[in-house]
């Protein structure tokens, strides 16, 4: 890709490069993505690095994962959700069960993490409205007495809830068409769109190989779609 054709990128088709998972895509595109402050490169290689060396090991694995996370200080829910899945993106191809770390792909997955915190308040606000408006997970959501208990976090989707909000995107769409009268007066315009935009964006999601999406995956899907601040 020449220079002027990578000035005409749309914000949209930047954060899609940056959210990809492809590293040679990314390696090759880092003029149109956000550097990572040096500092927090060089605190980042050094975390890795001593960690090789505290367990004596050539190779970084994914059990090292949780002692690299917490020296910088990441979410201990983000620990858990990435070795539960998501440190299948992080690991080289053709390698012994899978397990050894490729630098440069947590390098890259610490950025979008760093990314996500700095954007609580927004996908969080996202994540709750699909969540509310998931049946089981409603009456799962409404047993509590108080909603601080709950974390959000380690919420899931799967399957059935992504279908279920199928079906709801499709009757939302329909009384909108038809301008019923008992929807305006349930859902106020602003808050029937944001809900409308919420579900696309599980549709997209759910189009994917996943069984399950986590509020990582979430996460990701709002970078993409260009709502993150970064």
């Amino acid at each position: 890709m020449d220079s002027s054709s990578k000035s005409d990128l749309s914000i949209k088709e930047k954060n899609v490069v940056f959210f990809s998972d492809d590293i040679f895509k990314i390696n090759n595109e880092t003029s149109i993505k956000k550097q990572l402050d040096s500092d927090i490169e060089r605190e980042i290689a050094q975390s890795f690095f001593n960690i090789l060396q505290e367990h004596s090991t050539a190779d970084f694995l994914t059990i090292h994962i949780p002692f690299l996370f917490a020296s910088l200080g990441i979410s201990e829910d983000f620990i858990k959700l990435t070795l539960l899945k998501h440190y299948k993106n992080l690991t080289i191809d053709n390698t012994t069960n899978g397990k050894i770390i490729d630098f440069d792909k947590i390098l890259h997955y610490i950025h979008k993490l760093l990314i996500f915190m700095e954007n609580h308040a927004t996908i969080l606000e996202y994540w709750k409205l699909v969540l509310f408006n998931v049946p089981l997970k409603r009456e799962s959501i409404e047993k509590f007495d108080n909603l601080e208990e709950i974390n959000w976090f380690m919420q899931i989707l799967n399957v059935k809830d992504l279908k279920s909000i199928e079906e709801m995107d499709k009757i939302s769409a329909n009384l909108i068409k038809n301008n019923k009268k008992e929807y305006k007066s349930k859902v106020p315009s602003t808050a029937s769109q944001t809900f409308l935009v919420a579900l696309k964006m599980i549709n997209v999601a759910s189009s994917t190989d996943s069984l399950y999406i986590t509020y990582l995956d979430f996460a990701h899907l709002l970078g993409k779609l260009g709502l993150l601040e970064y």
